[in-house]
């Protein structure tokens, strides 16, 4: 049966970080080959690297089998394994990759996802190429260049400009097109489409403008494409001006705007409510082809958008039919219903969407998958989550390969897991039918899915999903998965055991969890009254060979605070030898304090003045804290009040300023001490002696709290009630106390499990009380702190 407090409980879950089976041993040996050249050890042997690299490129060149998707980690190993094959060649012997396995490695960085930052996959293409180019060359039965490399210069160039090195990639091809115009034949012109890309996906719109200037100098046509690639960008913007700008430059041989280009901008008028300029639009397009279907689906759309009731809409299909003579009824088809559905969802109008799906159904059009994407969307708007999954129903009786994009069922999905009334078979369903398509599985979706899961305690179904899509995600995509698992962690709302799990998963699934991150886990831990977890959060950072890991002088402090708020002496121990091996951490005053902090808390006030004399020996020498700390461990140690005067008389001849903290500190020292009436002195000379030094409920509880036995407690209180009566009765009715008999006093003190699961309250009032004996503690904070 499942312990609900143990932090040994760890789910079963393996690492995530796998790829897929095809090339988990390529990758291997390349991992082997990295740490060996790096360590100056042994490598695998040559034929096992050149294996390899050729296995793992041939596993991953087609899309579908996840070639589509190329981390930097793995760009990195190929990159040496390629770069130790490729110098190993001795004179006169035979390169031990040929040209065909060496276009393999080019062809699974061209399918590779985009990614701005990839860095070594440039750095890897370009060794790629130059030694593609450099066999070719030397081949002298190859036609002369550049077209005996045209199709790896072409596919170079691509790589380049979806990595982030479109400006590298630009320069290489004016380079080429210098020599020759057009050298690359038709193709060519589709390579400085990529560059357009390539700014683009940067953000780029200088360079951009700079391409289109460069294009007109060397000679190249500003075609359609192009045109269409550079409006698109400023009206997914929405940035008017400019897509006005290039939607009105000239496109060669005086061609007209593509369609895209069109419907982009006609889509940006509604958005923007930009109606002359769209009607302008509209008119040139109807001048060319009034006739066409895209003509009709655009005035039909535009008029939607404008606010067109579905009545309207539909007296505009009638007289567009009119006006054709019925022969092209099918103009007005499912197409043309999507359309309008799709204008409706933009204007965030899921009425109107409703009825312009009606209105299909009423001519006699059926709905395709994408109708029932955007019934999905439109539901979703509603927040009608049940009706969204019943128009997925109906989308899984239709044919989805005609679907660009499957957002629309991550929304569903995301929806689900936060929807109360979600039944598990209804979601794993949808989940099961996107495993399908592992590239559609947004990172926000497999995050949504985690938390579910979490709440379900489902390990395995989250080891499912980690295994089959993980591997797939670059580091930046995996942040929204550690972000909810680490809010699962800190959403107090969730049970120990629970939290305890969730980050059982997160330090296996994300093992490079840096410092900080854990820190505030264990932090966590200690404020939900569980030190043992808190103290098993430190050992695990403890454990790490990573620096980056490892805990800090910081983190040491941190974890001896929730240590000495907890009194936990087992975990004190524990802490204590780890950091008396730890060969990282220097020592100072905090750490110190923090040590004088946990033993005084633990009932060893002997330990902490063992390190009080530590540190007023020590270079850096006692803080405020230092002292305050230490007169808190004078509360309890036998004589202690001769030890809090000595230390009081030397704070008084080096003139050391006392503010009221310290001040009160003193006061509670001879209070744990019995000496009431020193104690009643020191109140009345408070306000004279420290600024700011009135007598407060914070003081008064404070000093009730040092003393021991209850009835030296009752006496102080009879005479602070007259000698200060508003703080006194401010304590009563602000702070309150917790009172405790002698029968629970002794339960607790027998059962260390009551300690920890009854919370700091209750374990600070043990450690105070004096031979056992029923007390009243008042809830207090003292503060202390390192």
């Amino acid at each position: 049966m499942r312990s609900k407090t143990s932090p040994r409980h760890e789910p079963s879950l393996k690492r995530a970080e796998a790829p897929p089976e095809d090339d988990a041993t390529p990758l291997a040996t390349m991992v082997q080959l990295e740490a060996a050249l790096r360590t100056s050890s042994r490598p695998p042997p040559i034929e096992d690297v050149a294996k390899a690299f050729v296995s793992y490129t041939s596993a991953r060149k087609h899309p579908g089998k996840g070639g589509n998707v190329l981390l930097e980690n793995e760009a990195n190993y190929l990159l040496t394994t390629c770069r130790y094959l490729l110098d190993s060649k001795s004179e006169g012997e035979e390169p031990h990759l040929s040209v065909p396995q060496v276009k393999d490695g080019l062809t699974v960085l061209f399918h590779a996802k985009a990614d701005p930052h990839a860095t070594s996959r440039v750095t890897l293409a370009t060794v790629l190429f130059t030694e593609i180019r450099q066999r070719v060359l030397a081949d002298k039965d190859i036609q002369p260049p550049p077209h005996a490399y045209k199709g790896a210069f072409n596919s170079y160039i691509f790589i380049l400009s979806r990595s982030g090195a479109t400006e590298f990639a630009r320069q290489l091809l004016m380079k080429e097109w210098s020599k020759t115009p057009d050298p690359l034949g038709v193709l060519g012109y589709g390579l400085w489409l990529d560059i357009l890309r390539g700014f683009r996906a940067e953000e780029n719109r200088d360079q951009m403008a700079e391409t289109i200037k460069i294009m007109k100098d060397l000679g190249v046509p500003f075609m359609p494409v192009h045109h269409a690639e550079v409006v698109t960008y400023f009206t997914w913007r929405d940035d008017v001006e400019s897509a006005r700008k290039w939607y009105e430059y000239p496109i060669a041989n005086g061609e007209p705007p593509s369609k895209m280009a069109i419907r982009h901008v006609l889509l940006l008028c509604i958005r923007q409510k930009q109606w002359e300029w769209g009607n302008q639009v509209l008119d040139l397009l109807l001048q060319r082809s009034s006739e066409d279907k895209f003509a009709s689906d655009s005035v039909l759309s535009f008029a939607a958008g404008q606010g067109k009731s579905v009545d309207d809409i539909e007296k505009m299909m009638d007289a567009i039919y009119k006006r054709e003579g019925g022969k092209n009824k099918s103009n007005i088809d499912i197409d043309t219903i999507n359309k309008l559905i799709g204008i409706a969802v933009m204007r965030k109008d899921p009425y109107q969407a409703e009825r312009f799906l009606a209105l299909g159904y009423k001519r006699n059009i059926e709905p395709n998958a994408v109708t029932y994407v955007y019934q999905i969307e439109y539901r979703l708007l509603a927040n009608d989550v049940e009706g969204a999954r019943n128009a997925y129903v109906g989308l899984q009786s239709q044919d989805q390969s005609i679907l660009e994009e499957y957002e629309t069922i991550n929304h569903l999905i995301r929806a689900l897991c936060t929807a109360e009334t979600t039944k598990y078979d209804d979601l794993m369903s949808i989940v099961d039918d996107l495993q399908s398509h592992p590239s559609a599985m947004e990172p926000e979706t497999l995050a949504s899915l985690t938390l579910f899961f979490l709440r379900r305690e489902e390990f395995s179904d989250i080891e499912t999903l980690f295994q089959s899509h993980f591997h797939q995600l670059a580091p930046s995509q995996r942040v929204p998965i550690e972000t909810a698992i680490l809010d699962f962690c800190f959403d107090r709302r969730i049970e120990n055991h629970r939290a305890w799990d969730a980050y059982t998963l997160l330090i296996t699934a994300f093992p490079s969890t840096p410092e900080p991150i854990r820190r505030k886990l264990m932090v966590e831990f200690f404020n939900r009254s569980r030190p043992d977890m808190g103290c098993h959060v430190f050992g695990h950072m403890r454990q790490q060979q990573d620096l980056v890991i490892r805990p800090t002088a910081e983190t040491y402090i941190l974890c001896l605070e929730g240590i000495a708020e907890a009194a936990d002496l087992e975990g004190l121990d524990l802490i204590h030898n780890m950091l008396k091996l730890d060969i990282e951490v220097e020592p100072c005053t905090r750490l110190s304090n923090a040590l004088m902090l946990a033993y005084a808390a633990c009932a060893m006030p002997y330990r902490s003045i063992e390190f009080w004399e530590d540190i007023i020996n020590s270079t850096e020498g006692p803080t405020y804290g230092s002292i305050e700390i230490v007169l808190h461990a004078c509360e309890s140690v036998p004589h202690g009040d001769r030890y809090a005067k000595g230390i009081w008389e030397r704070l008084q001849a080096l003139d050391i300023s006392v503010d009221k903290r310290l001040y009160v500190a003193y006061i509670c020292a001879l209070a744990g001490q019995c000496e009431d009436e020193e104690v009643l002195q020191l109140l009345s000379k408070m306000e004279v002696e420290v600024e700011n030094g009135d007598v407060d409920a914070w003081t008064l509880g404070s000093i009730l709290n040092a003393t021991p036995g209850q009835n030296r407690k009752d006496d102080l209180e009879a005479r602070f009630s007259e000698l200060y009566p508003s703080a006194f009765r401010d304590l009563q009715t602000r702070f309150g106390c917790i009172d405790i008999s002698p029968e629970e006093a002794a339960e607790i003190d027998e059962d260390q499990e009551n300690w920890e699961e009854g919370g700091r309250e209750s374990v600070r009032m043990v450690s105070e009380i004096n031979g056992m004996e029923g007390t009243r503690t008042w809830k207090v904070d003292r503060g202390l702190r390192a």
